[in-house]
C-alpha cells in the first residue's frame, strides 16, 4: 500500500514515521517538504505520489500562541485538511487525520461521545473542529481520530516539561481539576497502523469511515500525572530537586493562560473499540513505555 505521512517531525508524526519506515511504499514529509500552507506544492506532491492513504499528523499545536495567530491556525488546521481531502477524493485515496478533545468545552460530567455537541473554548479547538468538517465534506472516505493529552519522548509535551522543571525548581504547582487520559504517541501510531492494515484488506466501499474518539482507557488529572511521572523517573534512576510530595495541586483559575482549556477531556472510545474489535490499553502503559525510552531502559 502506498502511504504518505505529513508532519513527520511532530510528536505523532515522528512515531508514525518509525512505525511505518519498514514499509517500502511509505514516504514521510516534514513541513519544509510538504507544508499545509503551500497549497500548490502540496497538491503537486500528492498528485505525483498518488498514495492510497494520506496520514495527516501536521498541525498548528501551540495552543496559547494560537490565540494571537488565528489566520495561520485556521489555514493549517482547517484549510489544510480540506486540501488533503480534495486531493484524496480526486485520486481515490483515504485520509487518516488527527483531531482533539479541545473541540468540546469540557463542561460535561462524563466522557464525551462522538455525537455530543461541540463548543471549543479556544482558537486551536475551533480550527481543529472546522478541519474535521471540511475534511469530511471533501473526502467522505476519511478517518478522523479525536485524541487527548498527547505525550511522547519527542518534542515538547507535558511529560517532558515536568521532568525539566523538577530538575530546576524547589517545588511545583500543577493544575488538578482538568481530567483526561494521557495518550502516548506509540499508542496512536500502533492504532493507525492497524487501521491502515484494515484499509488494505477490506472493501473500502463498506469500510466504516467517519469520526472516532481514540484515547487509552482510564483517566487522571495533570497533578496526579505529574506525581506519577516524577516517581517513575526516580525509580528509573533520575534525581530531582523536586520529589512527588513537593508537587502541590492548584485550580485552573489559579494558573492563568492565554487559551482556555476544557476541564473534562475524557473521550468515550466505545465506538472505536466496537467498530474495530479492539480493547484499548490503559494510559499508564503508554506513559511507562515513554519513560523507558527516555531513560533508555
Amino acid at each position: 500500500m502506498n502511504i504518505i505521512i505529513l508532519g513527520k517531525n511532530g510528536q505523532i508524526g515522528s512515531s508514525l514515521f518509525k512505525t511505518f519506515m519498514g514499509e517500502t511504499q511509505c514516504r514521510a514529509f516534514d513541513s519544509r517538504e510538504a507544508n499545509l500552507l503551500d497549497e500548490k506544492k502540496l497538491r503537486k506532491l500528492i498528485r505525483e505520489i498518488k498514495p492510497q492513504v494520506i496520514i495527516n499528523a501536521a498541525a498548528y499545536t501551540a495552543v496559547d500562541q494560537a490565540e494571537h495567530n488565528e489566520i495561520e491556525v485556521f489555514k493549517l488546521n482547517a484549510r489544510g485538511p480540506e486540501i488533503l481531502g480534495e486531493e484524496a477524493t480526486d485520486i481515490g485515496a483515504s485520509v487518516i487525520h488527527f483531531s482533539t478533545d479541545y473541540v468540546f468545552n469540557g463542561k460535561k460530567h462524563t466522557p464525551y461521545l462522538e455525537t455530543d455537541k461541540t463548543n471549543p473554548l479556544n482558537v486551536y479547538g475551533a480550527a481543529k473542529l472546522e478541519g474535521e468538517k471540511l475534511l469530511k465534506a471533501a473526502c467522505p472516505q476519511s478517518l478522523i481520530l479525536r485524541t487527548s493529552w498527547v505525550v511522547s519522548d519527542h518534542g515538547q509535551n507535558f511529560l517532558k516539561t515536568i521532568l525539566n522543571l523538577a530538575h530546576e525548581k524547589e517545588s511545583l504547582h500543577i493544575v488538578s481539576d482538568q481530567v483526561g487520559a494521557p495518550t502516548s504517541d506509540y499508542f496512536l501510531a500502533g492504532m493507525t497502523k492497524m487501521l491502515v492494515y484494515k484499509l488494505k484488506i477490506e472493501d473500502r466501499n463498506h469500510f466504516p469511515f467517519g469520526l472516532y474518539h481514540l484515547a487509552p482507557r482510564g483517566e487522571t488529572n495533570w497533578y496526579d500525572f505529574a506525581k506519577l511521572v516524577i516517581a517513575e523517573a526516580i525509580r528509573l534512576g533520575d534525581a530531582f530537586k523536586v520529589t512527588p510530595d513537593m508537587i502541590h495541586p492548584i485550580k485552573t483559575q489559579d494558573y492563568p493562560s492565554l487559551a482556555k482549556r476544557p476541564l473534562n477531556s475524557r473521550l468515550n472510545t466505545e465506538h472505536f473499540e466496537n467498530t474495530f474489535g479492539v480493547t484499548l490499553p490503559r494510559w499508564e502503559d503508554g506513559v511507562f513505555a515513554i519513560m523507558k525510552a527516555l531513560y533508555q531502559c
